[in-house]
């Protein structure tokens, strides 16, 4: 028996209607919303909100619940994800090229240098079976191949730089790489690479020598480390249409013994309790984190924005604004 049979649109509005006393105001126009994007993208991704028990579908909705309300919480979440995608698109710019700069200064701007192995860490080490053997790999294998890729395609402009200059610099190979790729690129780095990537990036650090002498207090590393990760979670999410109004993440959660993200001018709720995600993962904690870089314009486009879209959220439904 199938656990989620196919239902038509006639049938979800039923569901909606009859069988869960939702209210819909406008029924041809939920009807197209639903044809458009979806029972499960609308319904199923914001009803919590407007559900007696968000637990259990069957005890039907809050008297005051309608559709409209719902699907104006969906577009909001879609606006949000466009924001929060565009700001961490120009953070990721930047940090491109910040790390292709210091590899350039501090190794060489030469593939047949900068790509040597032996200026990478190994990182974690992978054992996998293939046509009855054990195969061994490692985040630097992972790494190098894809570089080695790029290196080699026909795409432009890695093809122009080859075939016309005869090298491909880092500041256009890191134009190959993923954020996620990226990331990689930067934690198998030596330490030299990384600590100028840290002064290059945050305002307060003003020399590269600095970031081993307040690292014991300020933990700048693992918080330089841990908002990269939390980045890449949300870049990832936006990417892929995950809903980000009330996202939290267990696995990306900023550590909270890092002086960097928790001072009084950034992050200022800092968490008691260490599992506790609510100021550690949201997308508060993602915008005001972005005001410790030098590049201000990932925070102003992303803050000036999704304040934008709250506001005229909350004109519209004023009794959300605490939510």
């Amino acid at each position: 028996m199938i656990d989620k049979p196919f239902k038509n649109i006639n049938e979800q509005i039923s569901i909606l209607k009859n069988d869960r006393n939702l209210l819909i105001r406008d029924v041809e126009a939920a009807k197209s919303h639903l044809i458009r994007y979806g029972y499960y993208e609308i319904v199923n991704g914001y009803k919590d909100h407007f559900l007696i028990d968000p637990t259990d579908d069957d005890k039907g909705y809050k008297k005051d619940a309608d559709f409209e309300h719902m699907y104006s919480l969906f577009l909001l979440d879609n606006e949000l994800r466009t924001i929060i995608l565009s700001g961490l698109e120009e953070f990721e710019a930047t940090f491109k090229q910040s790390l292709a700069y210091a590899i350039s200064l501090k190794i060489s701007e030469n593939p047949n240098t900068y790509l040597s192995k032996a200026l990478y860490n190994r990182g974690k080490t992978y054992h996998f079976r293939r046509h009855g053997q054990t195969i061994n790999t490692n985040d630097r294998t992972n790494l190098l191949h894809k570089l080695d890729k790029v290196t080699h395609s026909d795409i432009e402009p890695f093809k122009h730089y080859r075939e016309d200059h005869g090298n491909i610099p880092p500041w256009i190979i890191v134009k190959g790489l993923s954020f996620g790729q990226t990331i990689y690129l930067y934690s198998l780095s030596k330490p030299e690479v990384r600590n100028y990537v840290i002064a290059r990036m945050l305002k307060m650090i003003t020399d590269e020598s600095l970031v081993n002498t307040l690292e014991p207090e300020f933990k700048i590393k693992q918080g330089f480390g841990d908002l990269l990760d939390l980045y890449l979670d949300y870049r990832n999410l936006t990417a892929h249409g995950g809903r980000v109004y009330n996202h939290q993440s267990r696995k990306h959660a900023l550590r909270p013994d890092s002086k960097l993200i928790y001072r009084d001018s950034i992050i200022s709720k800092q968490p008691s309790n260490r599992h506790n995600l609510k100021y550690r993962s949201s997308v508060g904690v993602l915008i005001q984190s972005l005001k410790l870089f030098s590049n201000t314009d990932p925070y102003n486009h992303m803050k000036n924005n999704v304040q934008h879209s709250l506001a005229g959220y909350c004109r519209a439904y004023p009794q959300d604004k605490a939510f």
